[in-house]
């Protein structure tokens, strides 16, 4: 357990500097942009990020499973991965661009482009810091990290400087990502020693692809209801109610890193000591909830309690109304940090389907709900829609985990019991 706290807040550490370094660069685009603009460009990020779940299929969590269910034993159980992930990356760009301009509401299309390519860099850092997390290199994921965000804050914050409009940040934001993501793929060969070498494991994929298959349809719906808001609030307002609901968006994004660092060394860890039958998995088990509820609930209240101060603060006056909504945002903090526990304990306990199903059932239900509450309501009515979304999926997995535990109790009482 020391070495799974240590390996967290490292991970913690590191998503502190990617997110934060992004959420800065989103500010200043704010801050430069009018509301109208700022809410073209978080339409097309979202966009861009509802397609990056093609890009990933569950593997990435399948990955950092078996990494941990395999600790010290195949060191290249990644590099299969990697393959297939490079595929669908390249799959992915080329199929949704028509996809994505007959989505697209703002006036020059081709930006879109280069959304879809700073998507692709943040799918390979996401990647990299997947392999590291799975192998227990955290010194490897930090080098990775600053390669990425270093091109990233770069080249924006230059754009920024001496081309600060709508079109040439997308531009730059496209073109950042996409070498950063180049620059720790190549680091990530380097410091790791494996050889770049190109094979056709079709076997290999097949299986690969099998086994994510439920954490691809739970991966997928579970982006989708939460980046949905933005793509809704667009179709049924405008660009400047976009910008306003992003606002806050952009803040209440940072509720998913905490459990995110956590559960990124969490899944690895409660993998081993499951598969390899430790009587400490329930006891680390409990001690993860605690944690996880406890950083819930503090990150929650915070939220609420502060949210004039940190719009205010952060996206100035102007974005007066996006208080009401990072407000409601907050309702659902608590839930996001036992929904990602639950959700990615399911993995480790070979549950993924039933998983994948609840996420589908979120979503049907979120989207009904998106749908009544976002045309009366508008950023509001997405906020509320994604707190009960969170709240569906809440009382979903925890009925289950609950039966589920009853009964491997009264399986171990009954395998107890000596026969007469």
């Amino acid at each position: 357990m020391p070495n799974f706290i240590s390996q967290m807040i490292w991970r913690f550490s590191l998503d502190v500097f990617s997110r934060g370094t992004f959420l800065v660069l989103t500010i200043c685009i704010a801050r430069v942009l009018s509301i109208q603009e700022f809410g073209i460009y978080n339409y097309a990020t979202s966009l861009a990020m509802m397609f990056y779940v093609f890009t990933d299929l569950g593997l990435n969590l399948q990955l950092v499973k078996e990494l941990g269910a395999n600790r010290n034993k195949k060191k290249d159980l990644w590099f299969n991965y990697w393959q297939l992930k490079m595929i669908l990356m390249v799959l992915v760009f080329f199929l949704f661009i028509p996809i994505s301009f007959a989505l697209w509401k703002g006036r020059i299309p081709w930006v879109l482009i280069f959304a879809l390519l700073w998507m692709l860099g943040n799918a390979s850092l996401d990647f990299n810091q997947v392999v590291c997390n799975g192998l227990g290199r955290m010194d490897m994921a930090r080098h990775l990290m600053l390669v990425h965000r270093g091109c990233v804050v770069t080249i924006v914050g230059l754009t920024l400087i001496f081309f600060p409009s709508l079109k040439m940040v997308l531009v730059a934001l496209g073109v950042a990502s996409f070498l950063g993501g180049i620059g720790a793929f190549v680091r990530l060969f380097q410091i790791s020693g494996m050889r770049l070498s190109f094979s056709m494991p079709v076997k290999e994929w097949k299986r690969i692809l099998r086994v994510s298959f439920p954490n691809a349809i739970g991966g997928i719906f579970g982006t989708w209801y939460i980046r949905m808001g933005a793509i809704l609030i667009l179709w049924f307002w405008n660009a400047r109610v976009v910008g306003e609901y992003s606002a806050a968006f952009r803040i209440f994004e940072m509720t998913y890193l905490i459990p995110w660092a956590i559960m990124s060394i969490g899944v690895p860890h409660l993998s081993e000591v499951f598969y390899n039958k430790n009587h400490k998995f329930e006891s680390d088990f409990k001690r993860i909830l605690a944690l996880m509820g406890s950083l819930g609930l503090m990150w929650s209240l915070f939220i609420f309690l502060f949210s004039p101060w940190i719009i205010q603060l952060l996206f100035g006056e102007r974005f007066v109304n996006s208080i009401v909504v990072l407000r409601l945002f907050s309702l659902a903090g608590f839930m996001v940090f036992i929904n990602y526990f639950f959700t990615h304990l399911m993995v480790v306990i070979n549950h993924q389907k039933r998983h994948a199903l609840h996420e589908v059932v979120a979503f049907v239900l979120g989207l009904l709900l998106f749908l009544v509450l976002i045309p009366r309501y508008g950023s509001n009515g997405a906020a509320i829609g994604l707190f009960l979304i969170e709240l569906i999926l809440f009382g979903l997995t925890s009925i289950f985990l609950v039966n589920h535990w009853k009964k491997h109790r009264i399986e171990k009482v009954y395998a107890s019991i000596e026969p007469l």
